[in-house]
C-alpha cells in the first residue's frame, strides 16, 4: 500500500509539474547594437554624423587628395585593444548624413572569425560567406569578412548600399 501511495504521489507531481507551460524567458538587450562588437559602445547604423562624433569623439576624418567620393565621408578611429586595431565608418554625404557602413579591423584573422561567428551566427547568405539580417529600424543589414576587417553595411535608404540593389 505504501509502495502504491508513493507511485501516486510521483505521478501526481510529475503531471503537474509537466503540465505547468514554461514561462517566457525575457532577456534584456544592454546594447542595441547586438551585432557589432562590445568595444563600438552604442552606436547603431543610422545614426546621424552628429551622433556619432558624440558617441565617438576620438574619429578622425579621411582626407583624400582628390574628393573621388563625394558621395560619403570616412572617419576612423583607433581603438587598439587586443583584438581590434581601428575602425571605419562611412557616412552619406547627404542630409541627414547616416552611418551606412562600419569596418572593424581586428589584428588576427583567426580572432575576426571567431568573433564574427560569435557575434553573427553561421553566415546564411551569398553561399556561406556573408550575413543578413534585419536591423531593428527595418532595414537589412550585410556583413562579410574581407582580408582582416569584418564590414557592416546597411541597406539604407538613399546610401549607397540600398541604390546598389
Amino acid at each position: 500500500m505504501r509502495n502504491i501511495s508513493l507511485f501516486f504521489f510521483l505521478f501526481l507531481l510529475f503531471s503537474l509539474t509537466a503540465c505547468k507551460k514554461p514561462q517566457p524567458v525575457t532577456v534584456e538587450q544592454k546594447r542595441p547594437n547586438f551585432y557589432l562588437p562590445a568595444e563600438l559602445g552604442n552606436i547603431v547604423l543610422n545614426m546621424s554624423l552628429q551622433e556619432l562624433q558624440t558617441k565617438r569623439p576620438k574619429m578622425a576624418p579621411i582626407n583624400y587628395v582628390q574628393d573621388a567620393l563625394s558621395f560619403r565621408k570616412e572617419f576612423y578611429e583607433e581603438i587598439g585593444r587586443d583584438s581590434i586595431k581601428r575602425v571605419f565608418y562611412y557616412i552619406d554625404s547627404d542630409s541627414p548624413q547616416p552611418l551606412y557602413e562600419i569596418l572593424v579591423e581586428y589584428q588576427d584573422k583567426n580572432y575576426m572569425k571567431e568573433e564574427a561567428e560569435r557575434l553573427l551566427g553561421q553566415p546564411n547568405s551569398n553561399n556561406g560567406s556573408e550575413w543578413l539580417f534585419d536591423s531593428r529600424q527595418g532595414f537589412k543589414v550585410r556583413a562579410w569578412l574581407h582580408e582582416n576587417r569584418l564590414v557592416f553595411a546597411g541597406e539604407i535608404p538613399g546610401t549607397e548600399w540600398s541604390e546598389l540593389n
